[in-house]
């Protein structure tokens, strides 16, 4: 039996061989008692096994059918299941976490669980990692080594079944693949080659940096993996970077090449590679698996390098790229990058952080935020964006606001709204209704009490039921529809009369200037104007910030 001697500095150092397997060595240390396959099938016991026996094995443990891996045939802990396949174990390797408890609950359709093997994947990519496109697998299968029945509707999809070679043993490939009929020019010369299928383990949720001994990323060629495969695409031992004759590994400080012999990208090339004993000269392509797209930080802090249609990347730029800047400001317009790709792909991750980052907490520069993120990206997102400008409790402010934002929008980018129609009407239809019930002299008459109104310097007609409201002092009319108020130093003081001026739906000009009126400047009521195009509030007491949407139709602002 193996001796419980430590490896200097390495994770397993003091780790229980009952709990978790060391990965370099394998795990063939493991001496747990999990004997069930990471897909949950029971394990055969190894005495009833026609090769791995603890006879053949005698060092190895092979203890009932406890999951092992003798003579380190694989790159982890396995056994044999009931139908006679060679499965891996969910072991967990010692001081990390294992690639398996990164794949629960991912979504094989788009990713897969490289301690699989990849047999997991389920999903659409047919072409290899060169680029070849992949024959279908009923149609050559009879040309082709006798393969496992492959699920319904794999097509040409890559997958990974098992094999068996002329002898009838079976063996198996380590990364999912596919025929490429053509690859030596013939429909019955059939190649093969390994597909680029992602890691599963990063995603929006998370938004985690993978771990590059796992995996590389494909926007940078892999340059970052920092595994420790060190065998080429068609299984050759590469070749220490210390000899290789191609380069100087010495002028590639941080490639990872530290005088070992894996799989690296020190120049930039398409792919990973290594230089092996035979030809010294010449390099050979690597396998290794690609990480999720996703959790790749793009190679530069371009705002427009996040290619992926998915917010993470940004928002790892957010966090890479401001560092120097340290502000709000710089991770800002990463985050707004962030949140519009999310809402591209029907989530709403980082929006939240993004106005957060954005608005410092406040409220009133969301519409700024959403107005911002729909024009970069007019469309859907523009509906999703105006429901967070618009999100108040009130369907009538709400309707409004969720009119007048497409309609500004439209001024710059002609964008049919999901909602527009539906929100417009709304509108139109709650605001003919407040002013028939409420009656417009009874919502000037607010005005004129909210404000004080028995101390205006000018009073002429307000609350006389004798004259018209329309010949009432500072107010002007169109057919009795109120279109201006003209009040400037006028003494009014007070609360600012938010909600009473916001049920003027008609008025074209407002002039409070040079009064005393108090209180932070409620845009959001703004909303309601559509035909306000003047407006003048300044030398008041108010407070507040000023969004550009305050009004639709505004073409003169004063505060």
């Amino acid at each position: 039996d193996y001796c419980d001697v430590p490896f200097c500095g390495d994770e397993c150092d003091k780790a229980d061989p009952d709990s978790c397997g060391c990965r370099n060595s394998k795990q063939q240390d493991y001496r747990g008692t999990t004997s069930t396959t990471a897909t949950g099938k029971e394990c055969v016991r190894w005495e009833d096994t026609p090769h791995y026996t603890p006879e053949n094995y005698p060092y190895d443990s092979l203890q009932e059918n406890f999951c092992r891996n003798p003579g380190g045939v694989y790159y982890e802990a396995w056994c044999i299941d009931m139908e006679g396949y060679h499965q891996l174990c969910n072991i967990p390797y010692c001081g990390e976490t294992s690639t398996s408890q990164l794949c629960q609950d991912s979504d094989t359709d788009y990713c897969q669980c490289a301690n699989m093997y990849e047999k997991d994947y389920t999903g659409t990519v047919n072409v290899t990692r060169s680029g070849l496109p992949c024959a279908n697998w009923e149609v050559i299968g009879f040309f082709s080594v006798a393969h496992e029945t492959l699920p319904a509707g794999s097509l040409n999809y890559c997958r990974n079944p098992d094999l068996w070679d002329q002898y009838g043993s079976r063996y198996k490939r380590d990364h999912a693949w596919c025929y490429t009929k053509d690859r030596y020019g013939g429909p019955f010369n059939l190649g093969w080659d390994y597909c680029d299928i992602p890691v599963c383990g990063g995603d929006n949720a998370t938004c985690m940096e993978m771990d590059k001994t796992t995996c590389g990323c494909r926007n940078v060629n892999y340059a970052d993996y920092r595994g420790n495969n060190s065998h080429t695409a068609w299984g050759d031992s590469c070749e220490n970077w210390n000899k290789t004759k191609i380069i100087n590994a010495g002028d590639y400080p941080d490639a990872g090449l530290d005088g070992n012999n894996f799989c690296r990208n020190p120049e930039s090339s398409p792919n990973p590679w290594c230089s092996i004993d035979f030809w010294g000269d010449k390099k050979n392509r690597c396998y290794v698996p690609s990480c999720n797209p996703c959790s790749c930080k793009p190679p530069s802090c371009d705002l427009d390098s996040n290619t992926e249609a998915c917010g993470c990347p940004s928002a790892l730029q957010a966090e890479e790229c401001c560092i120097e800047d340290n502000n709000d400001e710089c991770r800002c317009e990463y985050l707004k990058v962030a949140c519009r790709k999310s809402i591209e792909i029907g989530k709403a991750d980082f929006c939240g952080e993004a106005f957060d980052t954005c608005c410092g907490g406040s409220a009133d520069c969301m519409c700024s935020v959403t107005s911002s993120i729909c024009f970069d990206s007019p469309g859907l997102v523009c509906n999703v964006a105006a429901d967070y400008c618009c999100s108040s409790p009130d369907a009538y402010s709400y309707h409004h606001c969720k009119c007048d934002f497409s309609n500004y929008v439209d001024k710059i980018y002609p964008i049919e709204f999901r909602d527009t129609r539906h929100s417009c009407s709304v509108r139109d239809g709650v605001g003919a209704e407040n002013v028939t019930l409420t009656g417009v002299d009874q919502i000037l008459k607010a005005i004129y009490e909210t404000t004080t109104g028995d101390f205006w310097l000018n009073k002429i007609g307000w609350l006389d039921e004798e004259v018209e409201y329309c010949d009432w002092y500072g107010v002007s009319c169109e057919s009795r529809i109120v279109i201006g108020i003209d009040l400037r130093g006028n003494n009014l003081t007070g609360p600012f009369p938010y909600h009473n001026i916001s049920m003027l739906h008609d008025i074209q000009s407002l002039d409070l200037a040079n009064n005393a009126l108090s209180g932070s400047i409620d845009y959001v009521t703004f909303y309601n104007l559509r035909h306000l195009s003047h407006i003048d509030l300044s030398s008041n007491q108010l407070s507040g910030a000023v969004d550009i949407l305050i009004s639709p139709a505004a073409k003169y602002v004063n505060f």
